[in-house]
């Protein structure tokens, strides 16, 4: 049950969805009426869905970002023991076992799978051979994983210039609706207002 309410919290979705409701019900509050805020983010549904894309993306970099703190926690850890000189590729396997004895959280961090790799790597072939090549490659892997894992605020800075756009189109269509050219002068006034 805790782990699945954990897993719930880390959605950012779901804090979204909390900051869009909490933001809009201060917005529609009669003291807010009239204000540039509720103006440009109540009057097409294109302006609530650029909102909440906007409080989307935002708890997704935040909820990245609380969890740099458990990263920066595992290095202060003792995941290995103190440097004596050089040690022996046996020795991977009993540092291996160590690390299983860490805390879950520590294992889940980059450094605790970059750590398990690398010594299950040493421990399978017997040797250190190689290690700087894979340590990179576990570096590369790990950028790779991390520039992926914020695909979605990519998308959203993408996307909302092209919302705004088509919620300026909406508007115009909806001035230009049913507007005869006989009737251009006198409906210019209302036209304008439309566009603006």
């Amino acid at each position: 049950w805790n782990s699945m309410v954990a897993r719930f919290l880390k959605t950012p979705l779901v804090w979204a969805a909390l900051a869009g409701a909490t933001f809009y019900f201060f917005v529609h509050q009669p003291k807010f009426q009239g204000t540039l805020v509720h103006k440009y983010t109540t009057e097409h549904v294109t302006e609530y869905v650029i909102v909440l894309l906007f409080f989307w993306a935002s708890s997704h970099l935040i909820i990245r970002f609380l969890g740099l703190g458990r990263e920066r926690e595992a290095f202060g850890q003792d995941l290995l023991p103190p440097v004596q000189g050089l040690e022996q590729p046996t020795m991977a396997s009993e540092y291996c076992q160590r690390l299983d004895e860490t805390p879950d959280w520590v294992a889940a961090t980059m450094l605790g799978r970059r750590l398990r790799l690398a010594l299950k790597f040493v421990h399978e072939r017997a040797s250190a051979d190689g290690i700087r090549e894979y340590l990179q490659e576990l570096a590369e892997r790990d950028s790779n994983e991390t520039h992926a894992g914020y695909s979605f605020p990519r998308f959203v800075a993408g996307v909302t210039p092209v919302l705004g756009l088509l919620g300026t189109v909406v508007h115009f269509g909806g001035a230009l609706n049913g507007l005869a050219s006989d009737q251009l002068m006198a409906q210019l006034p209302t036209m304008v207002t439309g566009m603006g």
